[in-house]
């Protein structure tokens, strides 16, 4: 009896497993046909997931080009769907394209007197975006609008390759953490008799050549040179004077890049006529590239200082030169104020 009902049992297993069998095999037939249709536009799993990864692949893009200017946005989680997702990022490139520099037409105003950055309609252009923004669609065949990516919108190739081609078009920017190292100041006059203007001269030039650079707080460069005449007493009086420091930049991203350390031209006469002492090219007014600071690798460190900015030993008096006799009075200057600006050109993760 025992033995009958282990039979039955197992017959009853072994019904059952040809029962399932069956069914499957029904089903992997009768699926291709009956659903062959529906089915055959499904993306796979394998699809799914690179459309997941890519989607991600462009929020941490534009984090990325959040971080160089010091912007914090968050737009994570994606979980694979979600138009306000895409919505996010697409409003945040078109705020980012007024803060990066346009490397298309840039880097310089036409003036040179400050960096020409984007504006949405011109960084669109560089990403070759449609004039009118991001592309939309509603239906497979219907089309683009354009837009943000909207409830509804389906969720196609074009949504990626417009956010793609936005962040890459962002890659220059302006750097504004910095500060003055190494700031030093060689100066020296010399006076003699108000007909002596030789021996003031002289007197000048022999001071100078003793003297050495002494820390100083002032301009970042500077070179100034002067003869006048002082009537209280009557003198025959000469200065120069140099300014040179470092330029450190602080707070760095770990993210590489290549510098080009610019500075602006002082303008403003009062220490004398503007005059190109050294003859290094600049012109007053405008942003100079500083031949030394051009192409500087920044490897991810957090601070970058750079050599000394024309640290030059030779006399302005001489470099002029100024000489006698009359005119009685002559003063030249040159300088760099204080903001520099540096071009950080970087290597993004996701170009």
């Amino acid at each position: 009896m025992f033995y009958q009902r282990i039979s039955a049992i197992m017959g009853i297993v072994m019904n059952a497993n040809v029962f399932h069998i069956a069914m499957l095999f029904l089903i992997s037939v009768a699926v291709p046909l009956v659903f062959a249709e529906d089915c055959q536009n499904r993306p796979t799993l394998t699809e799914l997931n690179e459309a997941v990864e890519q989607a991600i692949e462009c929020g941490n893009a534009v984090i990325e080009r959040d971080v160089v200017v010091s912007r914090s946005q968050s737009f994570f989680p994606y979980c694979g769907h979600g138009q306000a997702y895409f919505a996010s990022l697409q409003t945040e490139l078109e705020y980012l394209s007024a803060v990066y520099v346009d490397h298309v037409n840039g880097p310089l105003t036409t003036n040179q007197a400050a960096f020409l950055n984007f504006t949405v309609a011109t960084w669109r252009d560089a990403a070759g975006l449609n004039t009118n923004g991001f592309r939309r669609a509603i239906t497979q065949d219907g089309g683009f609008s354009y837009g943000y990516a909207q409830s509804g919108d389906i969720i196609g190739s074009w949504i990626y390759e417009d956010i793609e081609n936005g962040y890459s078009a962002l890659k220059w920017t302006k750097w504004a953490n910095y500060s003055y190292v190494s700031r030093e100041v060689k100066s020296a006059g010399g006076a003699s008799d108000y007909y002596d203007c030789g021996g003031a001269r002289g007197t000048q030039i022999a001071n100078w050549n003793a003297t050495d650079f002494i820390a100083y707080d002032g301009y970042p460069y500077m070179v100034t040179a002067s003869k006048a005449i002082d009537r209280n007493p009557d003198r025959n009086c000469w200065n120069a004077g140099r300014v040179t420091s470092k330029l450190s930049l602080l707070s760095l991203p770990s993210i590489p890049c290549v510098c080009d350390a610019y500075f602006q031209v002082g303008n403003n006469p009062v220490f004398g006529t503007i005059f190109d002492i050294d003859g290094i090219g600049a012109v007053p007014g405008e942003l100079f590239l500083w031949p030394d600071g051009t192409g500087m690798e920044l490897t991810g460190e957090a601070t970058y200082t750079t050599g000394y900015l024309y640290k030059i030993g030779t006399n302005p008096i001489e470099t002029i030169p100024l000489t006698c006799p009359n005119p009685p009075s002559d003063s030249r200057a040159f300088f760099f104020e204080f903001a520099p600006s540096p071009l950080m050109k970087w290597s993004f993760t996701n170009e």
